[in-house]
């Protein structure tokens, strides 16, 4: 044991701070040397509980036997091919997966992207595509990522949008309920959810509405106004985009793929991302 940051880690911070943009932060003073489970082991020999998992990544643990298998085994095959040139089993493999485990009876296509914020601008172009409008509905407390257009979508300013702007346009935003704080019912909420968005938004230009059904970024809660028929009303064709594995606390807790299954709701596009076991692709 040393002292918390050791020699060892101490020096390479040093290194961090003259090779890394102070811009990428981090919020460990020590650098990680092997982790197992949920524990850490740093540089200097410490071994420190994990209550980070990777924000949310490492969902089965640090280095869990059957997933260290399954990489080893890959990368002895084959790293990299770019499933746009050369096409592979196992993409199709997790495809089908992901389609088997999404709520609803209609029709699925998985396509995967490398980040979640890459998921949603891409699920929002699809939606775009589709409908041949423009205007998309993001909700309060929401937060889909740091790229130009999911920095839009995002709500809170600090630490993620100050000094970014302009955004994409074409990004409005409707209230949506904090249970513990603001004493809305489910409909209440949805009422007022409703309102704003027929109020202040063109419906007929309205391509696609995109919410957390938990939001676990901001304020860890479960909004009553989730549900992607309601978020329908008014705009028939409208895409609805899910956004279920963005949260961290809540990303596992409902112990099913998406928390729209618990709401009776089926979202015409689910962007999943970042609590895949081991945060690593592997072969399924």
């Amino acid at each position: 044991m040393t002292a918390i940051p050791g020699p060892i880690s101490a020096g390479l911070m040093r290194r961090k701070r003259a090779a890394v943009p102070t811009a990428v932060g981090t919020t460990m003073p020590v650098f990680a040397a092997r982790a197992g489970g949920g524990v850490v082991v740093d540089v200097d020999g410490n071994s420190l509980i994990d209550l980070g998992s990777g924000i949310a990544v490492t969902g089965v643990g640090s280095s869990a036997p059957r997933v260290v298998a399954a990489v080893t085994a890959q990368v002895a095959d084959f790293t990299h091919t770019c499933f746009m040139v050369t096409p592979y089993e196992e993409y199709v493999a997790v495809a089908e997966k992901l389609n088997a485990l999404t709520p609803g009876g209609h029709e699925k296509r998985t396509a995967l992207f490398s980040s979640g914020a890459e998921a949603v601008e891409n699920a929002i172009k699809v939606a775009r595509a589709a409908t041949g409008r423009t205007a998309v509905v993001a909700f309060d407390h929401a937060y889909h990522g740091r790229t130009s257009l999911t920095m839009a979508l995002t709500a809170k300013v600090k630490p993620y949008k100050q000094g970014f702007g302009p955004f994409a346009p074409e990004v409005y935003r409707a209230p949506t309920s904090y249970p513990y704080r603001d004493g809305l019912t489910g409909p209440q909420a949805l009422a007022g959810a409703i309102d704003r968005i027929t109020t202040q938004v063109d419906v007929e230009d309205l391509a696609a509405v995109i919410i957390e059904p938990i939001q676990g970024r901001a304020v860890s809660s479960s909004p009553p106004t989730v549900s992607s028929r309601a978020s329908r009303s008014g705009a028939e064709s409208t895409a609805s985009c899910s956004s279920p594995t963005r949260c961290r606390r809540g990303s596992r807790g409902p112990g099913r793929c998406s928390r729209a299954s618990t709401r009776g709701s089926s979202p015409t596009s689910s962007s999943r991302r970042r609590a895949s076991p081991a945060g690593c692709r592997s072969r399924p």
